[in-house]
């Protein structure tokens, strides 16, 4: 299952769920992978996808499984960069 893949069941599953995507971006493009927000509540909720193998037709990884430590490296950077979306918001509203 390739990120492509994971996005569109992403995006699926949320609109189901009363969400209305408001962006979700293909394996070419960088930035947040899926971008929503609920109709009733006002959340909105910044996904990134991760796929078990390359997405990229030719590449050496494409149909390969993604290998455990590649999983680990990804998760930091998710985390990371939440973190950092976090503290903005957490800054800004301080300064307001």
């Amino acid at each position: 299952m390739d990120e492509s893949y994971v996005i569109r069941a992403v995006c699926e599953r949320i609109e189901d769920k009363g969400c209305s995507v408001t962006q979700f971006l293909n394996t070419k493009q960088r930035g947040v992978d899926v971008k929503a927000t609920h109709s009733k509540e006002g959340d909105e909720f910044f996904i990134e996808a991760k796929g078990g193998t390359s997405s990229r037709v030719g590449s050496a990884r494409f149909g390969n499984p993604t290998r455990r430590h590649k999983y680990l490296i990804e998760l930091q950077k998710v985390f990371l960069r939440a973190y950092s979306c976090d503290h903005k918001i957490r800054t800004e509203l301080a300064n307001m």
